[in-house]
């Protein structure tokens, strides 16, 4: 280990940086901690003049950390979002996108400035959505739109366990949004730049792949292969490819990256000057990288073949692992936020898992010695790629591919003859007799892929559910592959047990986690538009209300999972002529929804008072007869009824638990026991 680090110079503050991240995303970051790293930095300033760095050195990571904590704290802090509901101007920073009918771009709110008669760019940026229609999508980066709209905050998910989206987008320093007609939008004008160049020449990639592939599915996956445009791959496609464990090769990445440089690399031996040949591959590499509409796979792949390029024109030695390092220091000093985006995270994980059983090439001169050296070395990076981005792709995607190994044997050999063909049919565009014949070939190797990844992913258990798996089966799953790896490449017997100790932790972490499960017990009503759903858990066991409403479903089973439920039982509420009510663990729950005003006859029992639709009443009377410990203003309540109850509740300052604006309505009993 003393020699990976020396000869890796960049890993460990690579590591101490995603550290301080991490510190400040988990919320680790209370004032003694900053002023614990403030200390040490000062006092490995003060030893670095001094002349005794030698004896602080170990005071080292804490820069590093606070570098990190820093730049993520940084980078985090959001602006508090301008809310306009007139005329405004926008730039769009991204192609269109569509989706359910809609097309959706990146922008950047504009400020007129009256001095220069003229408009400046803000530091706001906003999520627009237009309805779909020939104009909207012709749309490109560097456009500027004069709209009239209105641009709301993102809402936050109205259930548990649902999508957030807004964390989704606040993760792109996106906090608004902008949804408007197809006739509310102008063009105003056009600012060029790098990004609307690079569209450009990819839309005009595409127009000549529609031009010679017939086949609608081929189509969509040659462009993917390509030029990274997924919006053609339907759902369908989709999960062909990831049943068969060959959906990377769809998504630009480091494979791509590398058939490119070794298909640039010869076509560039004339150059003599290795600096000019290397950094006009660099340039190349970095303009395919714009190109492809800058992934984090792709950024992460450039920065370590640009690394290795710089180290070979300037005749010094290449460390894999240090390009890693590198690749990640500059990508989270570029975006600290890309840390949590999952194709940066599988990108890396696969490299690292393939450098981990990486061998030296075969020395023997034997044909059949190095074709059986090529297969064996073959299905260890497939498997080692597949292992090291298998939890993590469990906890997103939630399977896992059977038969990947076949996929990776059968299907991924082809993506380098499919892009070599889609690059010479390209070059040959012009050329009618010769582009024929190449995209002809092309479009029969298409259909072959396609086919391949269609038998395998129609196979027996093809994809295997993981309905649940939470980031500490995770990291458990990593750390026992590291300590795994460690056992065999040095041979020492420490990673056995730091794996059985591991281990423990988490049976010992798991079973705390269910026995707290077991002994809690609350209920939960649900943000729905029809009607006002509402579960009582109590351990494993859960009793329905509404059951049947289908626009909850998946946040329902969701949040089962969470709560370990595996009974399920349904009931009714009792009805009355104002709504209807439920008592459970000595609450009284009243479903309120009468147009005209009612009176209860008085209970010592604490209630729950849920508004539903266009219910009227009188606050003050309600609160003679009922003893309130909650009033909660249903999704379904009419905007009529809720002006209604909030005038009163604001005359009596009480406080109303609104479930469109806050979300679901939570209330836990606590232990059961």
């Amino acid at each position: 280990m003393y020699h990976f680090w020396r000869q890796n110079p960049l890993f460990r503050p690579a590591l101490f940086l995603l550290s301080g991240i991490l510190l400040i995303e988990l919320n680790i970051h209370h004032l003694a901690w900053i002023l614990i790293l403030v200390l040490l930095n000062i006092i490995a300033i003060l030893g670095f003049r001094s002349g005794s760095w030698k004896r602080i050195n170990f005071l080292v990571p804490s820069i590093y950390i606070a570098f990190g904590a820093l730049l993520h704290a940084q980078q985090r802090t959001s602006p508090a979002p301008i809310l306009v509901s007139q005329n405004f101007a926008l730039e769009l920073l991204s192609e269109p996108k569509i989706k359910d009918e809609r097309v959706s771009m990146e922008a950047e709110v504009l400020h007129y400035d009256s001095l220069q008669a003229s408009f400046k760019r803000g530091n706001q940026k906003t999520q627009l959505s237009v309805k779909d229609d020939v104009s909207a999508r012709n749309l490109l980066p560097g456009d500027v739109l004069l709209l009239n709209g209105d641009i709301r905050p993102i809402s936050s998910p109205q259930n548990p366990t649902s999508f957030d989206y807004a964390s989704f987008m606040g993760r792109k320093d996106i906090y608004t949004q902008v949804w408007i007609d197809s006739g509310s939008w102008t063009k105003l004008s056009e600012q060029p730049g790098l990004k609307r160049f690079a569209v450009q020449c990819r839309n005009s990639i595409l127009t000549t792949i529609d031009m010679h592939i017939s086949s609608v599915e081929n189509r969509a996956i040659l462009k993917a292969l390509l030029t990274g445009y997924s919006q053609e791959l339907i759902p369908e496609i989709r999960e062909v490819y990831a049943k068969s464990g060959t959906m990377h090769m769809l998504a630009v990445s480091g494979m791509h990256v590398g058939i490119l440089l070794l298909l640039l690399s010869q076509s560039l031996r004339w150059i003599r000057n290795s600096v000019l040949k290397n950094a006009l591959l660099i340039l190349l590499l970095w303009a395919f990288a714009l190109f492809t509409g800058l992934s984090p796979s792709v950024m992460r792949a450039v920065s370590m073949c640009s690394l290795y390029l710089l180290a070979e024109a300037l005749q010094r030695e290449h460390r894999s692992w240090n390009a890693i390092a590198f690749a990640l220091i500059v990508l989270l000093v570029w975006d600290s936020q890309l840390l949590f985006n999952a194709g940066f995270q599988l990108s890396f994980l696969a490299l690292s898992g393939i450098l981990l059983v990486n061998q030296s090439p075969s020395r023997s001169k034997s044909r059949k010695q190095k074709v059986i050296h090529w297969f064996r070395a073959y299905l260890q990076i497939s498997i080692a790629a597949q292992l090291a981005t298998a939890p993590i792709a469990m906890f997103y995607f939630h399977q896992f591919p059977l038969y990947f190994l076949l996929g990776n044997l059968l299907i991924v050999p082809l993506a380098a003859p499919l892009m070599y063909g889609g690059i010479s049919m390209l070059l040959a565009n012009q050329i009618s007799w010769l582009a024929k014949p190449v995209s002809w070939l092309l479009d029969h190797l298409l259909s072959l892929t396609h086919w391949l990844a269609t038998q395998l992913s129609s196979l027996p258990n093809a994809a295997v559910p993981i309905e649940s798996l939470d980031i500490s089966a995770v990291l458990l799953c990593y750390g026992l592959l590291l300590c795994f790896v460690l056992r065999i490449k040095l041979n020492h017997t420490e990673p056995i047990f730091t794996g059985i100790l591991l281990t423990c932790l988490f049976v010992s972490w798991q079973g705390y986690e269910e026995l707290t499960m077991k002994n809690q017990a609350g209920i939960i009503i649900y943000s729905s538009k029809s009607s006002t759903p509402m579960d009582f858990h109590q351990g494993n066991r859960v009793l329905l209300f509404n059951a049947h409403d289908s626009s909850i479903q998946e946040s329902r089973k969701v949040f089962y999972r969470q709560k370990s439920i595996s009974q399920f039982d349904t009931a009714k509420q009792d009805p009355h002529n104002w709504g209807s009510s439920v008592v459970i663990d000595s609450t009284r729950y009243l479903f309120y929804q009468s147009e005209t005003p009612c009176s209860f006859p008085k209970s010592s029992l604490k209630t729950v008072l849920i508004l539903e639709k266009d219910a009227h009443g009188s606050l003050p009377v309600l609160l003679d007869s009922l003893n309130f410990c909650n009033i909660v203003l249903a999704r379904n309540l009419s905007w009529k009824s809720r002006k209604h109850w909030q005038k009163q509740a604001d005359s009596l300052r009480l406080s109303l638990y609104d479930i469109r604006t806050e979300g679901a309505f939570e209330l836990n009993y606590g232990s059961t026991r």
